[in-house]
């Protein structure tokens, strides 16, 4: 019994490390969040916070495996983490201002309509 749940505890441990550096992460993003800010918001130890993930890239592709379907997240997580990060990023500016959003819109419709014309 206690075998259960002492795994049942590490795996919500890990969980609210992982809750915690998503929040940070969604907030500040990737370069601006550190172990040391993830450590104090969940009040856990650094030892702690490596016993369960191996580095700051190791919760981040948690993380982004968490939000991705599956098979996004297959073609995504052989890139390079500054990749992903700076994809993250983007995508953050983009929830922040929906205008960004309508003007790659109407970029692509553009785009889309002049290689039709090309053709």
């Amino acid at each position: 019994m206690k075998r259960k749940r002492a795994v049942h505890e590490t795996k919500a441990t890990a969980e609210e490390i992982l809750s915690v550096a998503a929040k940070l992460f969604l907030e500040r993003g990737y370069a601006a969040t550190s172990i040391r800010e993830i450590r104090r918001v969940s009040r856990r130890s650094g030892a702690l916070v490596y016993q369960h993930f191996s580095s700051k890239e190791d919760i981040f592709r948690e993380f982004l495996a968490t939000l991705c379907p599956p098979q996004t997240w297959l073609r995504l997580s052989d890139l390079p983490v500054e990749q992903l990060a700076a994809v993250f990023d983007a995508a953050r500016l983009c929830v922040e201002n929906p205008k960004i959003v309508e003007r790659i819109a109407e970029l692509g419709i553009a785009l889309d309509r002049r290689s039709r014309l090309e053709q």
